[in-house]
């Protein structure tokens, strides 16, 4: 194109098949119109444009086309020739307009040959981070061995943003500085393309592996920043399992380790001591937190910000002789910090998936048995709600009949103030303990059985 200084290095490139054939029929248009009467007195010439074509068949020679603008007494002429001895035409300077532009109308816009739909794996790699997926059987996974679910749909929507990139022009390598950016790879089974992207005051470059043009790409779709985090890639169904999937649940705190067990759809506390679930709520409790989905997935930064993992609860899940350990932290603006045990990863759930199994140890239990004597036999059934006693039964001769009941009674801030009791299981109260501040500060009874408290126990437990 135009007049290239002697020995200046030849620019290859593949030219578009559409474009390359459209500038063919062209030509030959131009071929037997206005022959240029080389009579004409020329004031100065200028060439303008230079087309050389080789021609992959035997024998057939290399054509060059010559487009010039000439000064004559009529005014400019423009004219285009062709192979030696073929003449000279007079042109139209409007046909060749297009053409005069520069290269890149002309050249291969395609910056692969890696199918998308045959795309097995992608790489991607900035300074000393990389990143790899591969697809085996069907499904989208991490190079590396016993890694992070893979979002399935994440990956077939980049793809598609991918390969339907636009590229709005071709720019010569040596007008932009190479500033270093995010190298992708690309493979099928019959070629790969390695390209380096990068980000030029707003628009996106892609320089391919050995090629002289720059790839200017138009509203790529694609978030090529975010391509090196797992975070981006992460499927946001960390945990599959629902509640009905569950045989056992454990709830680890701080202050104890709390097993539950569900046998014949019906949830049962099995540790630390036997005994009865609200379903309802613990169901509920359950299902806000299964399936595990998460918000986003923290990146490197973030989760080095943070800092250690502060642990609130750690929920050890059984299912089918799996077992799963999922860990919260403690709530922020954003949402609840959760990770996998077996994973360094940390993800956000909602406040709401987690706030249900944040009670107290004694949460979800509607009724423990109690073994007071600790002989192995149950002596005591204690009711509760709220997390908090309400009322016990006692066989104290474990005979098989109740000789005895009390009743706890709280304030509405939750403190307890008088526990009463009926110590011989005739349904009467005969005794009456206060409290203040959680401390016991009297006892009164009824030792004859009227009704009257007739003897008072001031002394502190």
């Amino acid at each position: 194109y135009g007049d290239q200084d002697a020995g200046a290095a030849e620019i290859v490139h593949k030219t578009d098949p559409r474009a390359r054939q459209e500038l063919f029929d062209f030509l030959e248009t131009v071929r037997g119109k206005d022959f240029w009467d080389e009579g004409t007195e020329v004031l100065g010439r200028e060439t303008l444009l230079k087309i050389r074509i080789s021609r992959n068949r035997l024998n057939s020679p290399e054509e060059t086309w010559v487009v010039e603008k000439l000064s004559t007494v009529a005014g400019e002429i423009w004219t285009v020739e062709g192979a030696p001895g073929k003449g000279k035409y007079v042109v139209d300077s409007e046909s060749f307009g297009k053409y005069l532009q520069d290269a890149g109308w002309l050249l291969d816009k395609r910056w692969t040959d890696v199918k998308g739909k045959d795309c097995d794996r992608m790489s991607f790699q900035a300074g000393a981070k990389t990143l790899t997926l591969e697809r085996r059987d069907g499904s989208w996974r991490p190079a590396e061995k016993n890694g992070w679910r893979v979002d399935q749909a994440k990956v077939s929507e980049f793809l598609r943003n991918l390969f339907t990139v636009k590229v709005s022009e071709l720019q010569p390598c040596g007008e932009v500085a190479a500033r270093g950016g995010l190298v992708l790879e690309i493979r099928d089974a019959k070629s790969s393309t390695q390209v380096t992207l990068e980000e030029h005051a707003g628009m996106w470059t892609m320089h391919r592996k050995g090629d002289p043009f720059l790839f200017r790409l138009e509203s790529p779709g694609v978030d090529f920043r975010a391509c090196l985090e797992r975070s981006f890639w992460r499927d946001k169904t960390v945990l599959e399992w629902k509640p009905a999937d569950l045989q056992e649940a454990a709830l680890i705190r701080q202050d104890g380790r709390n097993v539950f067990v569900q046998k014949e759809g019906k949830w049962l506390l099995a540790s630390p001591r036997p005994g009865e679930v609200d379903q309802k709520a613990f169901a509920k409790a359950l299902g806000d937190l299964l399936p595990l989905e998460a918000w986003r997935f923290l990146s490197a930064p973030e989760t080095e910000k943070m800092g250690k993992f502060r642990l609130r609860l750690k929920v050890l899940l059984t299912s089918d002789g799996k077992k799963k350990e999922v860990w919260l932290g403690r709530p922020g603006p954003e949402g609840t910090p959760a990770k996998m045990s077996e994973e360094s990863d940390i993800f956000l759930v909602s406040n709401q998936a987690a706030e249900g199994l944040f009670g107290e140890g004694l949460h979800f239990v509607t009724m423990l048995e109690e073994d007071s004597n600790r002989n192995g036999k149950t002596d005591q059934w204690v009711h509760y709600s709220a997390g908090k006693r309400r009322w016990m039964d006692s066989d104290a001769d474990e005979d098989g009949t109740m000789d005895a009941k009390t009743y706890w009674r709280y304030n509405r801030a939750g403190d307890l103030i008088r526990m009463d009791e009926d110590t011989q299981g005739d349904g009467r109260v005969d005794a009456w303990t206060m409290f203040v501040n959680n401390v016991r500060i009297s006892r009164r009874m009824d030792t004859n059985g009227d009704g009257k408290p007739d003897k008072v126990d001031r002394r502190p437990l």
